[in-house]
C-alpha cells in the first residue's frame, strides 16, 4: 500500500469540506440576486441554494393576488391576452 493513500484520503475530505463551506457561503452571504437561475453541483448544495434564493412568503402571497387579479379582469374584458 502506497504511504501517502492515507494523507491523500485527509486531504480530499478536507478539501470538500471546505468546499462545501465556500460554496455555502458564497450562496447565502455574496449572492443576494433575485430572480435568476442557479446551479448547483453537489445534492448537499441543493437545501441551501433552496434556502437562499426560494421568494419570501410576503413575495409569493402579492404574486398570487396579481395572477388572480388579471385572470379576474381578463374575465371582466379589460385585459387582453396574446392571442385573444
Amino acid at each position: 500500500m502506497n504511504t501517502y493513500y492515507p494523507i491523500f484520503c485527509i486531504i480530499c475530505i478536507l478539501y470538500y469540506i471546505i468546499l462545501n463551506v465556500i460554496i455555502s457561503y458564497y450562496i447565502t452571504v455574496l449572492l443576494p440576486i433575485p430572480d435568476t437561475g442557479k446551479q448547483v453541483i453537489h445534492p448537499n448544495q441543493v437545501q441551501p441554494a433552496h434556502e437562499c434564493f426560494a421568494p419570501s412568503p410576503d413575495t409569493v402571497k402579492w404574486a398570487e393576488e396579481l395572477i388572480e387579479a388579471f385572470h379576474k379582469h381578463k374575465a371582466d374584458g379589460k385585459v387582453g391576452g396574446v392571442g385573444d
